[in-house]
């Protein structure tokens, strides 16, 4: 599957993972608890006005749920691996700094889905 995620880091980057989904049921009725795995990277646009870059990393959404016939609800956690690049020039540094900040993103989710 593919999504797109919007992040307030560097004015506003949006993350396009793409992942592969594990999803099974714990029991085979009308209504069964059910869960999921995605797996995948994510890939990130950049503002191109800002003196920092962003690259997308691993990610991963294990999440659990409620299937109703054809309905899912579920909630979930959501782990994204995001690498800051921000180049800093200083006026009293003498010149160009780099500054790399690797951040684990951390959300919990909530879906809804309709199979066919």
């Amino acid at each position: 599957g593919t999504e797109a995620n919007a992040l307030f880091i560097n004015e506003g980057s949006f993350t396009f993972p793409v992942y592969a989904r594990i999803r099974g049921n714990f029991v085979e009725r009308r209504i069964a608890p059910v869960y999921f795995l995605d797996a995948g990277w994510s890939f990130v646009t950049n503002n191109q006005s800002s003196n920092s870059s962003v690259k997308g990393g691993w990610f991963a959404r294990p999440a659990i749920g409620l299937q109703i016939n054809k309905f899912t609800v579920s909630v979930g956690y959501q782990l994204q691996k995001i690498t800051t690049t921000t180049e800093n020039s200083w006026w009293w540094g003498g010149g160009n700094q780099q500054m790399v900040e690797e951040r684990l993103m951390k959300n919990i989710t909530l879906g809804a889905s309709l199979s066919f």
